[in-house]
């Protein structure tokens, strides 16, 4: 289970909208859930950081947004582990709101997760 506090702080620093407030806890949990379940468990600074990126997500989706796209020297660099992860997790959130998300989300996704997996060992 998220931190309430961490989550009432995410979202007073990303002044989110109500309805994205409570679409981004519910999935947000579902996912941090998924990645538990499957050993990826973040520190204290690494959740914020990595729940900070999942609101904002929503927020982006609510507002038709997109992040910049990444070149592939990045997603090179991502462990193929944290990347099926990334993308099992996501699938929460694309099949729930009928999306299909775009690589750069995936890819920072990822990045967090890879982060988290490496703290851990």
């Amino acid at each position: 289970m998220i931190d309430q506090k961490v989550i009432e702080t995410i979202e007073k620093n990303l002044n989110l909208d109500e309805d994205v407030k409570e679409e981004a806890e519910f999935y947000s949990e579902k996912v941090w859930d998924y990645l538990k379940e499957n050993n990826v468990n973040f520190d204290e600074s690494t959740s914020m950081v990595f729940l900070n990126h999942l609101f904002a997500l929503f927020q982006r989706l609510k507002n038709k947004e997109a992040l910049p796209e990444m070149g592939d020297e990045i997603l090179d660099q991502i462990d193929p582990a944290a990347l099926k992860l990334s993308k099992d997790s996501l699938k929460i959130i694309e099949e729930a709101k009928g999306v299909t998300l775009d690589t750069a989300e995936i890819v920072l996704v990822a990045i967090h997760v890879q982060n988290a997996l490496q703290n851990n060992c």
